[in-house]
Formats: C-alpha cells, structure tokens, sequence
C-alpha cells in the first residue's frame, strides 16, 4: 500500500476554511434566497416564467374589465371613440400584477440547510399552477431559471472559497 501526505499549510488552511464554513451554512443559504428573489423579480418584470417561456396573454374579458374599472364614465365618449382613460389603462397592464401585491410581497425563509421564496398570497398558486376549471392558465413565476441557478453556484463558490 502507498500513502501519500500532503504538508501544505495554505491547503490545509483553506480546507480547515470550509470545513468551517460547511458547519454554518446559513449565510449562503441567505444568499442563495436572495438570488432566487432578484430572479422571481425579473420572471415578474419580463413577464416570463422561469424556462423562458412568455407569460399567457391576459384574457379579453380581463383587459375589458380592467378598461372599464379605468373608465367608469363608459369605455366610449358622446362621439364614440375610446375614452384616453381606458387606453392608457390597457396599454399599462402588466399580467399577474394588477397591485403588485404579488410580485412584491415575496417572503424569505431560510434554514442552516435550506431556502426558500414564499407567497401569503392565496391566489399565487393558481397563477403558478393554472386551474383549468376555471379558463386560468399557468404562469409560473417561482422556479429555478438558468440565471438563478448560476447565481445558486456562484453564492455557493463563493462561500465555500471564503470570498464572501
């Protein structure tokens, strides 16, 4: 049998680092979910879930009530053209944030060994899900895009490394 020993002190105090670093996770596990909410934030300002895919468009009926809701005087003047009001109010309709209650109130919690993004929104699952009985398609906003994760591997090296 051979055996080799390595005698390096910088080597052996890098590993003795993560070792060290391995015992409390907690601050990669933070920043880990903030890499996940930057990347939740961008699905919800590109309108895309996290494969890239486009968002649904909002349904007719939406963008109607969301005219109306703009213009309770009627959606058309004396002279039958479109009030400016409903208008505007289409042309500045983002999907999935009506209030912004969504994309703007996502919770963090974090563990010495885990991260995770939350919502006390009791209508994000339909969104993130769809409910085919009632004609919502999904548009997930939670998951892990290519960015996310590279973000995940580079807090983790990071980390691991000592940098941060």
């Amino acid at each position: 049998m051979i055996k080799l020993e390595l005698q390096d002190q910088a080597l052996q105090q890098a590993l003795a680092g993560v070792a060290a670093r391995l015992g409390n996770m907690e601050p990669v596990m933070n920043r880990i979910a903030h890499v996940m909410d930057e990347g939740t934030r961008q699905h919800f300002e590109h309108e895309r879930g996290p494969d890239g895919q486009r968002w649904a468009p909002l349904a007719d009926a939406t963008l109607l009530a969301d005219m109306r809701r703009a213009s309770p005087g009627g959606l058309l003047t004396k002279r039958g053209k479109t009030r400016a009001k409903a208008v505007k109010a289409l042309a500045q309709k983002k999907i999935l944030q009506r209030k912004g209650r969504l994309a703007h109130e996502i919770g963090r919690e974090i563990t010495p060994m885990a991260a995770m993004l939350t919502s006390v929104q009791p209508y994000a699952a339909t969104h993130q899900f769809g409910d085919p009985r009632r004609n919502i398609p999904a548009r997930p906003f939670f998951g892990f895009s290519e960015a996310i994760k590279a973000g995940i591997i580079d807090a983790a090296t990071d980390y691991l490394s000592g940098i941060r």
